[in-house]
């Protein structure tokens, strides 16, 4: 009984955890490459003269978090002669939520003793996104293309889901090549 217990809570926590990541990572991966080593990278922003989130601080700590997130997995910087080009794109859309009021204790409604209930409320959130394909210049083809998505609406969090979302993407990509090596 105790261990069944144990269980429930271990798998609820697990099931908290991962519903309060605060960004989602979304892949399409081109089925067929040819199994090439990658040394050399390049950035490129997909909209010319548009900054990553409209912000040209953004603009240059994106590339900073892509150019050092790609050295630490052992690539080296190169825009006149890449083996791989990292294009990017940024979005942000403004979103609606509905959000049901909760009436306390563990689900249970009682009229008597908490009143007439609320009324669902709408929130106006931002919902940022971060697209970056990674593409093969020789064959001119896509080999992966990774979307992030998450809210941004608190501008202390933004560069920290920025981040996140880089790390993430860049995480998928490393485990694409370990795939096809």
């Amino acid at each position: 009984m105790k261990s069944t217990i144990k269980l429930g809570i271990i798998a609820f926590g697990l099931i908290c955890v991962s519903a309060c990541s605060p960004v989602k990572v979304y892949t399409e991966k081109n089925d067929f490459v040819e199994q090439k080593s990658y040394r050399t990278f390049a950035i490129l922003n997909e909209v010319k003269g548009k900054a990553a989130f409209n912000s040209p601080i953004m603009e240059e700590r994106l590339q900073n978090h892509l150019i050092a997130g790609m050295e630490k997995r052992g690539f080296h910087y190169n825009a006149d002669a890449p083996d791989l080009i990292i294009r990017y794109n940024t979005d942000v859309q403004q979103n609606q939520r509905v959000v049901y009021p909760s009436y306390g204790g563990w689900g249970m409604w009682n009229p008597w003793m908490w009143g007439m209930p609320m009324a669902p409320e709408v929130r106006n959130y931002d919902q940022g996104e971060v697209i970056i394909d990674f593409i093969d210049p020789h064959i001119d083809r896509v080999i992966m293309r990774a979307t992030a998505v998450g809210t941004v609406n608190n501008p202390d969090q933004k560069q920290k889901k920025i981040n996140t979302a880089v790390e993430k993407i860049l995480k998928e990509f490393s485990t694409k090549l370990e795939v096809n090596a």
